[in-house]
């Protein structure tokens, strides 16, 4: 966050998700050894340093065989487990080709609790289907649908927006190297089949969690209108699963505002932002 790539409402509401078993995949136009690319790459691996604070989180090794998937799976036993991949259904080495992608993708639609978290070479969410309708994974929708949320990073117009203000004169380790005009331009949520009030399945498109104000530089968020929908699916209420994101955000957002960045302050702060209790 404090290099620009989402806000902190975004990132509370991701962390949250893939926290509860709600898969996050985050696209890059430019493929792994891109910007953004790279920059998608740091928000994953973000994301599941702060989700293994609670979760068991199983890194996919590379490569076209489904052993490795089912492997993780079988040995996760019955509690939540994130999977994290690099480039889902790419062809480069670093990818979590063909075979493994297609197992990963049915794995997490077959079992509740299991999230995946991945990167994915695509500039858009047409993009991102189309990836994971293709040869490289052939998942059909169905599975899909189940996957979770969509974080497409870009680059906004040059000269259409203020940048971010630089978190400044910070103390340990140093800013990813990401360019920080790099950042999250619309985030969607895949929706699962729902069965409608004469009994029918309805196929519903993806929703629209936020979207990038060039004009105004920050983010217009839409979660709330799908609150609901997402805390019935991980077996909450609505407030607590509002609360849990607030939580989170004003976490994320006090390290930022004081400067402190890197893995050591985020993980302490991030336990007491898990485990405080909410008036």
């Amino acid at each position: 966050m404090a290099d620009g790539l989402l806000d902190a409402e975004l990132a509370g509401l991701a962390w949250t998700l893939a926290g509860s078993g709600v898969g996050v995949l985050v696209a890059g136009p430019d493929g792994p050894s891109g910007a953004c690319g790279a920059a998608a790459g740091a928000l994953v691996a973000a994301l599941s340093d702060a989700i293994s604070l609670t979760t068991r989180v199983v890194r996919l090794a590379p490569g076209p065989a489904p052993g490795p998937v089912d492997e993780a799976v079988r040995a996760a036993g019955d509690g939540p487990v994130v999977l994290v991949a690099s480039d889902l259904g790419g062809t480069g080495e670093g990818a979590l080709r063909r075979g493994a992608a297609r197992a990963a993708v049915r794995a997490v639609s077959d079992r509740t609790g299991l999230a995946l978290v991945a990167t994915v070479a695509a500039p858009d969410i047409e993009g991102v289907l189309d990836r994971l309708r293709g040869l490289t994974v052939a998942a059909p929708d169905d599975e899909i649908v189940r996957l979770g949320a969509v974080l497409v990073l870009g680059r906004p117009a040059e000269g259409s927006a203020p940048e971010l203000p630089d978190a400044g004169g910070v103390a340990g380790p140093a800013p990813l190297p990401v360019p920080t005009r790099i950042r999250v331009v619309a985030a969607h949520y895949l929706r699962p089949p729902a069965i409608g009030p004469l009994g029918r399945v309805e196929r519903r498109a993806p929703a629209v969690v936020a979207t990038y104000d060039e004009r105004r530089g920050a983010w217009d968020h839409f979660a709330w209108g799908i609150v609901p929908e997402i805390a019935d699916r991980v077996g909450v209420r609505s407030g607590d699963l509002e609360a849990a994101v607030t939580v989170r955000r004003e976490t994320i957002d006090a390290l930022v505002a004081h400067g402190l960045r890197g893995a050591a302050p985020f993980r302490a702060a991030a336990n007491l932002a898990i485990r405080a209790p909410r008036a």
